[in-house]
């Protein structure tokens, strides 16, 4: 039998008929194969991982600062200049990229998470080993221990966070110098929240109110109740519309001193639109209103004097060098009827020379006239611009139409002074500069306020010479005098121009014009 079989092995496919039996034993390794081949996915998977995250994952065998580098991520190549064995190559790599001002702070957070068998967070600077660069990272690792307590190493994963940092930086730098501006600022400075409390006030204006921060929230709650310009309050201005600028108020410091103060307010909303704060800058204005008034009492002496200066002067004009040429024209005239029967020369020289006198005598008495002239004393304002507006008439050649409401009453001798000054100065602009043929001026009351408007229908005002309220304004002084003239008696001036003409508009309140002007002399 055993030879048999050896003489089959032989020849490679022993006989069925000489074959006795066989024995063996087969085992299911399904399972044993699955699992080999899961874990050779698991495995590329997690090299995958590690080739492409971007966070360094590592492990460190031993001393947590200088062990042994069991693996690392290929993130270090790009963030560090290193490649992932030159770690393993060199255990004092790591440590030697660390920035020398962390490694205390290293050091400590290790050493605590050790002592504590916890996880540990770890913020520092590695050097890039091919540009030199700094790069800020977080991280994260976590000890781990042998069954008597000895520790084995640390894994974890640290993330760059360089952008994060340098935002904090900026960030701090921002806050900094915000706080800086707020605390040096010589405006009042003052955050609230929508219930009104007062989250922050500078010192400037705690000094300026003389209060505290409770007793200031409830002044700005008041001050935000406050009428705007249309029937919304100023809380409602700055809800809708986000902020208001230069607001005059008058309030009060604690002591009960007045302070005229412009405000200034502006909301900050968070990412859903809610409103969280609102900052508001108050700046003193009392010296500068003290002195505009005082500024504006002296501008109103100024004009009284020159309008005296003006009417002495017009008056010695009437009364001296009027009277002088009117008795010089008298003599002229006597002279030419003498001398008649002389020669023709002599009567055409008297004759000339009689002409110039009488045309000297109206010139003085139109220059005396204008000066101030004395209808305005004699029959007030409505007569004094029918004289006015003729004698423009004559001179210039444009027709001036007048609208001069019987309803108005004579006024305070200043008012009718201002008021015939602004239709000069209108007259003259529109003869010398609009071009237009024809002008108008009215007079008119409405309600408790007098109207006296000017208009020409010319080329308007020339753009780029000046801002003013709806318009540009003209090049000199006479603009600027005529609005100073209606500020002193307590009224307005506006102007609106285009390219089919231009509207002066004098406005005086009733109240405020009796108040501010002299009476009648």
């Amino acid at each position: 039998m055993k030879k048999t079989a050896r003489r089959s092995r032989n020849r490679g496919t022993p006989k069925a008929q000489n074959l006795a039996a066989i024995k063996g034993i087969a085992s299911d390794i399904t399972r044993r194969k699955s699992a080999e081949e899961e874990l050779r996915k698991t495995e590329e998977e997690y090299q995958l991982v590690l080739r492409t995250i971007r966070e360094i994952l590592y492990i460190v065998d031993g001393n947590p600062m200088q062990g042994t580098v069991r693996m690392v991520s290929d993130s270090v190549r790009n963030l560090l200049g290193c490649e992932p064995n030159d770690f393993q190559k060199d255990p004092a790599l790591w440590f030697s990229l660390l920035h020398p001002d962390d490694v205390p702070e290293v050091m400590q957070v290790t050493q605590d998470a050790i002592t504590r068998r916890t996880p540990g967070v770890r913020t520092y600077r590695l050097r890039n080993k091919q540009s030199g660069e700094y790069r800020w990272l977080e991280d994260c690792f976590t000890p781990v221990f042998d069954n008597s307590g000895q520790i084995l190493g640390i894994y974890g994963v640290a993330r760059d966070i360089t952008d994060r940092k340098q935002m904090e930086t900026q960030l701090q730098e921002s806050e900094e110098r915000y706080h800086t501006l707020f605390e040096q600022s010589r405006d009042a400075i003052v955050i609230t929240a929508p219930n009104g409390l007062v989250v922050d006030a500078n010192r400037s204006a705690l000094d300026l109110f003389g209060v505290g921060k409770e007793r200031l929230g409830k002044l700005l709650r008041d001050v935000f109740q406050q009428p705007f310009f249309d029937e919304r309050n100023l809380s409602q201005v700055l809800e809708k519309e986000g902020f208001f600028k230069d607001h005059e108020v008058k309030l009060g410091k604690q002591d009960g001193t007045p302070i005229d103060c412009l405000i200034s307010s502006a909301v900050r909303r968070g990412g859903d639109g809610r409103i969280l704060e609102f900052h508001t800058t108050i700046y003193d204005i009392t010296k500068q209103k003290r002195a505009a008034q005082g500024l504006r009492k002296l501008s109103g002496r100024l004009l009284r004097v020159r309008d005296e200066e003006q009417r002495r002067v017009a008056q010695e004009l009437h009364e001296g060098a009027g009277q002088t040429l009117t008795a010089l024209v008298m003599n002229l005239v006597l002279a030419r009827k003498s001398a008649e029967r002389s020669n023709r020369r002599v009567r055409d020289l008297l004759t000339t020379t009689l002409e110039l006198a009488e045309q000297s005598l109206r010139e003085i008495r139109t220059v005396s006239y204008l000066l101030h002239p004395p209808l305005l004393d004699e029959g007030g304002l409505q007569t004094a611009l029918q004289w006015l507006a003729d004698g423009f008439a004559k001179r210039s050649g444009i027709r001036v139409d007048l609208d001069l409401a019987p309803t108005v009453d004579r006024l305070p001798r200043e008012w009718e002074i201002g008021l015939f000054r602004v239709v000069q100065e209108c007259l003259a602009n529109i003869h010398r500069h609009s071009g237009s043929s024809t002008a108008k001026i009215r007079l008119a009351q409405q309600g408790q306020q007098i109207l006296l408007e000017v208009s020409d229908q010319g080329r308007g005002i020339v753009p780029g010479a000046g801002k003013e309220t709806g318009s540009v304004a003209p090049p000199g002084v006479g603009i600027a005098a005529m609005r100073e003239r209606m500020v002193h008696l307590g009224g307005d001036l506006q102007i609106k121009s285009s390219s089919k003409g231009t509207t002066i508009r004098a406005v005086l309140a009733l109240q405020a014009s009796t108040a501010a002007a002299s009476p009648r002399r």
